[in-house]
């Protein structure tokens, strides 16, 4: 398996696009929803792991409450979308759970598989990788994607309050800050935050990323920073401020 720095993951002959949500084999593309996307994104992390119902209903529709009837009717989309594949299969746990079996498990990040930049002009939002990272995990590649998507949230949903219990936005010097409630903002962050910007941070294996939201130009800029780079990044930040 193999994932680009766009966010594709590729197993053999199946492509699975993030941005789109949607799974590609051969010629033919399924669109997934939110949910059913959520639930697959896990399942390819813990991949050849046994993921319980329970994980899977919290991962899927965070903050609800649903039933298995609403699982099982995702795991029967996921097994119709990847039914003509032979590298991935969702397996049955009777009694546990389920998990996704695939071939090679192996994970490379390809430079230049696709542009590092791509525009999308029906939502005007670019995804721009500042840094690409060689080496990187799904669940990297998770907080990337989820937090493209908060910042879409926030976009399009300025006059309510965002409602994951798990993370809450914070305010600097006209600025804001989206992140998980447990993570600490790093002072010499704090420090170069710019006025009319709307951000995300993440902080995960020793590497810290920032989604930067420009709202006069309606566009998305995430960084990818190792704690060995994050001196010299943000003294680079604050020069160019200056």
């Amino acid at each position: 398996m193999t994932i680009t720095n766009n966010g594709v993951y590729e197993f053999n002959d199946v492509i699975i696009d993030t941005k789109n949500m949607s799974i590609i084999h051969k010629e033919e593309t399924t669109s997934l929803s939110y949910s059913d996307f959520l639930v697959f994104i896990y399942l390819v992390e813990n991949n050849n792991k046994v993921a319980e119902k329970s994980t899977l209903m919290s991962e899927g529709w965070p903050g609800n409450i649903v039933t298995e009837s609403s699982l099982h009717k995702s795991i029967y989309n996921l097994r119709y979308a990847l039914r003509n594949t032979e590298c991935i299969e969702i397996k049955t746990i009777p009694g546990k759970g389920y998990y996704l079996s695939c071939e090679k498990t192996d994970i490379i990040l390809l430079d230049n598989y696709r542009n590092t930049v791509t525009n999308n002009h029906d939502d005007k939002v670019v995804f721009y990788f500042g840094r690409i990272i060689r080496k990187t995990s799904l669940m990297l590649s998770l907080i990337m994607i989820l937090s493209s998507f908060i910042l879409l949230y926030i976009t399009f949903n300025k006059n309510e309050i965002y409602k994951d219990e798990r993370f809450e936005l914070i305010k600097f010097n006209g600025s804001e800050v989206l992140k998980l409630k447990e993570t600490e903002i790093p002072i010499e962050l704090k420090e170069i935050l710019e006025p009319n910007y709307w951000y995300f941070y993440a902080y995960y294996n020793q590497t810290h990323q920032i989604s930067v939201y420009d709202q006069k130009k309606n566009s998305t800029k995430n960084y990818f920073i190792t704690d060995k780079d994050w001196k010299d990044f943000t003294k680079k930040w604050s020069t160019r401020n200056d």
